[in-house]
């Protein structure tokens, strides 16, 4: 009876080993995708004549991905990705250890490395760096999030016919979102450190490295206020001096 249980068991891992791709090694441990494409679909979504789950996790490009195959709801690549580097991605592959596609709400405090011990090079911006701020305009848009394809999705839409990844089906409207900013590629001419590109070629700003320019603007205007200020009352006391003198 054992060695009956043992027979089945062994032609039940190769079975799986050979068709499901999933193979049991010696060791106990288990490899999915172990050949071909390696993809794992959880929970179940009829519709349209397939059944393709409700979550697929991959190896996508040499990472790891969670999407949510079509006709699923909400379909879409990159819900999670977990790039080789360690970067993770959000909505899209990740070009920073942290990137994502869309709105981020915080409920709490964020803060910054800025410890002096962190930095060399140290210098005051000179009046030159300041005054360029009056060099930017300001804009209101509209704004949508870049289409994300990988090279496995450009395959797929090439003509190999799969309903699991193909998005072209969900005809998923893009969000546009009302902002207030600056165009990347204006503030790159004035300010060319504060902007960069991710891994799609796409400009991204850094809008915090605005605020210690615009301190020392302020400053500037501050100390320019209070020298026409003393300017101001020296006039004053010179008419009223002149006044006083004409009435007598």
């Amino acid at each position: 009876m054992k060695k009956r249980v043992v027979i089945l068991s062994l032609t039940f891992i190769s079975v799986l080993s050979i068709n499901a791709q999933l193979k049991v090694k010696a060791d106990g441990s288990v490899w999915q995708g172990y050949s071909g494409y390696p993809n794992l679909w959880l929970g179940t979504y009829p519709s349209g004549g397939y059944d393709n789950g409700h979550w697929g996790i991959e190896v996508l490009n040499g990472g790891l991905n969670f999407w949510k195959p079509w006709p699923s709801p909400n379909s879409g690549n990159y819900m999670l990705y977990l790039a080789q580097n360690g970067n993770v991605g959000i909505g899209k592959v990740p070009s920073a250890k942290l990137d994502v596609a869309g709105s981020i709400a915080i409920y709490g405090t964020v803060r910054l490395s800025s410890d002096e011990r962190l930095k060399t090079n140290i210098v005051k911006l000179s009046m030159d760096e300041t005054n360029r701020l009056y060099d930017l305009n300001a804009k209101s848009y509209q704004k949508h999030q870049p289409e994300e394809v990988s090279e496995t999705d450009k395959k797929f839409k090439a003509g190999n016919e799969n309903p699991a990844k193909n998005f072209e089906k969900q005809k998923i409207k893009q969000k546009e979102i009302s902002e207030y900013g600056f165009l990347a590629q204006e503030l790159k001419e004035v300010y060319p450190n504060l902007v960069s590109q991710d891994s799609s070629g796409y400009y991204l700003v850094d809008y915090i490295g605005l605020i210690p320019i615009m301190v020392e603007s302020l400053k500037e205007q501050k100390v320019q206020i209070e020298a026409q200020n003393k300017k101001i009352e020296t006039l004053k006391e010179l008419v009223g001096k002149l006044l006083a003198g004409s009435k007598k």
